[in-house]
């Protein structure tokens, strides 16, 4: 392409702006490293300015695809930083041209090349320059190559991009992982990995040992922030070797599956891994896990929720949906209810609602029930029994029947293996039937291996009795000393099903505890009425304290120099106080108020508000002390209030009293200074 050289728009050099990117791929792989397109970007300028006649000023994005565009759209929300700054350096009119290694390098997206000609290019009259490629944006022709090659690289990007979904997809299947490792685990050396075979994960055992400690704790009822605050205490390494650890890196151990030994895939269930004989714990404790511990969604659909005891535990008895609080803004309870919606975004069950405190009750109830019966010990034994002879015969029954399948395909085998003798099928299809068979047959021998150790695990089966045993022997005991966390824990160690439906104001709650009978229980759907203080019990310890001022004949004035407040703050103050009573006259309002005045004259602030002295130690209240030290750690309110037991707003409350006491911003700076005060000791 011949450039027709027009004098430099600032009369001595021409000013180049240079773009380069490398996605991932292209950088491991060594195609299109900068320092080829620096080299050849070189090149071509210097063929046409000639050397010292121009300046080039560089753009990068590293690691992003050609994709992206400077602003997110509807189906893709990355961008290109180095993109979006290249874009808006060009609209200041101070470049004379622009250059890229080629199209590809440039954009892989229809879309964007059309906006940079319509929005950069013609407007502000720069020079579209290729180093490996004739396209020239000033001509309809070049304008059209451009268009056809960027056309090009758009499917190149597609089928690129289908085709690693596609080697995902069979690497997982095979039992294979694709992507990071994890916490616990690392890639297989690669001098170990045969020809042709598959890189494996194999044992982190210096991680392995946290992996199974936090497992243990999570079943014990702790909380992510907990185990984090306990990893710190501990000093053990973070997943990424350094910082501390946040209860966002203990949430996503115990999110993965990878330690029960499976894989999950894009789409479908979950898959058997390759390390499947290599892994941490069964499938089982991992399901426990996920079933102590509250669900990532469940603050998006509570952010104000008090109590979240049966998160994830009651179930609704007519879709089979898992239930979560939900708080109305019309109304101050929280309530369990079931969001399933159809595809047309309707509720399939919007009557299945029932008052959280009632429900939580009517369990906790239940078990104290139970356990203050004196034959508990003699009950559990023998429905444990019973379920265990039902267990049992169930999976002698699956066995039978896999064992059955098993048969038929070693008599399929047989037969197909005849047909290719008489050459009535191909050997090429009886490899693609024998895959098949071999797949399906891997699949039952798994089956049949899980059901044989269900058969002989008596052990487990028995540890879990004496767990339940010792539970309920010790819950009225300890029921009232745990912790939020910890007793999510105990229930969903005792609670093995809770089914809830309702029919007008009466709910129908179906109750299974381990190793215990199920119950079929009715309650009341219907919330009591809340009683509100009324009258003089609405006033605060302050506006008590100006009333007893009043009431002791000091002037309105007075009243204000006693309390350290302006005179305006008392008219306002007595204002309230009328609302609150509804009366206007001062000696009704007195009458009103002697006996609370009375009772209360030991504890009204009767002087100006206490101001700390800037020299003196700032001291925490207790809530403010279990607050802070989450947030400290990393938490968030949620996180804190789930933790402690607090709704989100008196976390909010306190969180703002610890910045004003330690004068600081943030949690992160409050932190830096309380500990040398040893406020979070």
């Amino acid at each position: 392409m011949k450039i027709d050289l027009t004098p430099p728009r600032d009369g001595s050099v021409y000013r180049v702006g240079a773009y380069v990117r490398v996605s991932v791929d292209d950088e491991r792989n060594g195609s299109h490293t900068f320092e080829t397109q620096r080299a050849r970007i070189t090149e071509k300028l210097d063929r046409i300015y000639g050397k010292g006649n121009y300046v080039a000023d560089e753009f990068i994005d590293n690691g992003l695809s050609g994709g992206y565009g400077p602003e997110p759209t509807g189906s893709e929300k990355r961008t290109r930083p180095g993109f979006k700054k290249f874009e808006t350096a060009l609209k200041t009119g101070a470049y004379d041209a622009m250059i890229v290694y080629d199209l590809s390098r440039f954009t892989r997206t229809p879309r964007w090349l059309e906006v940079f000609i319509d929005d950069v290019v013609e407007p502000f009259g720069i020079r579209f320059i290729s180093a490996r490629e004739d396209v020239d944006l000033a001509t309809t022709e070049g304008r059209s190559m451009a268009r056809f090659l960027t056309l090009g690289n758009t499917m190149f990007r597609e089928g690129l991009k289908k085709r690693i979904q596609d080697a995902v997809d069979t690497r997982t299947s095979q039992g294979f992982l694709h992507g990071n490792p994890g916490y616990g685990w690392a890639w297989e050396p690669i001098q170990n990995v045969p020809i042709k075979g598959r890189r494996r994960i194999i044992r982190n055992e210096e991680q392995g040992r946290w992996v199974i400690q936090i497992k243990d704790w999570a079943l014990a009822g702790w909380g992510t922030v907990r185990i984090a605050d306990e990893l710190n205490r501990l000093g053990v390494r973070t997943p990424s070797g350094n910082g501390v650890w946040a209860f966002g890196s203990a949430r996503n151990i115990l999110d993965s599956v990878h330690h029960a030994g499976y894989i999950k895939p894009r789409r479908g269930e979950l898959t058997r891994g390759d390390h499947f004989d290599r892994r941490y714990y069964d499938l089982e404790d991992y399901e426990r896990i996920q079933a102590v511990r509250p669900k990532r969604g469940v603050h998006k659909r509570t952010p104000h929720a008090a109590s979240e005891l049966l998160n994830g535990v009651a179930t609704c008895a007519r879709c089979g949906t898992r239930l979560y609080i939900s708080l109305s803004r019309k109304s101050a309870y929280h309530s369990y209810r079931c969001i399933t919606k159809d595809e047309r975004g309707n509720k399939t069950c919007p009557k299945v609602t029932v008052r959280g405190e009632s429900l939580e009750a009517l369990v906790i109830g239940q078990l104290e029930e139970f356990a203050g019966s004196p034959d508990f010990n003699d009950t559990i034994d023998r429905e444990a029994a019973r379920s265990a002879t039902e267990e049992e015969q169930r999976n002698i029954d699956r066995r039978a029947h896999v064992q059955r399948e098993l048969e038929g395909i070693s008599v399929q085998f047989s037969r197909w293996a005849n047909m290719v003798t008489r050459e009535l099928i191909t050997e090429n299809q009886f490899a693609e039937f024998n895959v098949e068979l071999g797949s399906k047959q891997s699949a039952l021998n798994a089956e049949l291996s899980d059901i044989e150790k269900a058969l002989s695990d008596r052990t487990s089966r028995e540890q879990t009795l004496v767990r339940v045993r010792k539970a309920v022997a010790d819950f009225p005991a300890v029921w009232r000393h745990l912790n939020p966390d910890e007793r999510r824990g105990m229930i969903a160690l005792l609670v093995e099903r809770l089914f809830v439906d309702r029919d007008g104001d009466t709910a129908t709650v179906t109750f299974k505890m381990a190793c215990l009978p199920e119950v079929v229980l009715p309650m009341s759907a219907v919330p009591p009425p809340r009683s509100r203080p009324t009258g003089v019990e609405t006033l605060t310890l302050r506006q008590l304290a100006i009333l007893q001022h009043l009431r002791m004949g000091k002037t309105p004035s007075e009243a204000a120099d006693a309390m350290g407040v302006t005179y305006g703050c008392v008219q306002i103050t007595l204002r309230l106080i009328r609302k609150h009573l509804g009366y206007h006259e001062f000696k009704d309002l007195i009458e009103v108020a002697t006996p609370k005045l009375n009772e209360m004259l030991p504890f009204l602030p009767m002087g100006p508000s206490e101001k700390r002295d800037p020299g003196t130690v700032p001291t925490l209240t207790e809530a403010e002390g279990q607050v802070f030290r989450p947030l400290a750690a990393g938490a968030t309110s949620k996180e804190v209030a789930r933790l402690t037991g607090f709704p989100k707003k008196k976390v909010d409350g306190h969180r703002a009293n610890i910045l004003r006491k330690l004068g600081a911003k943030t949690i992160f700076e409050a932190s830096q200074k309380a500990r040398p005060l040893g406020l979070l000791a």
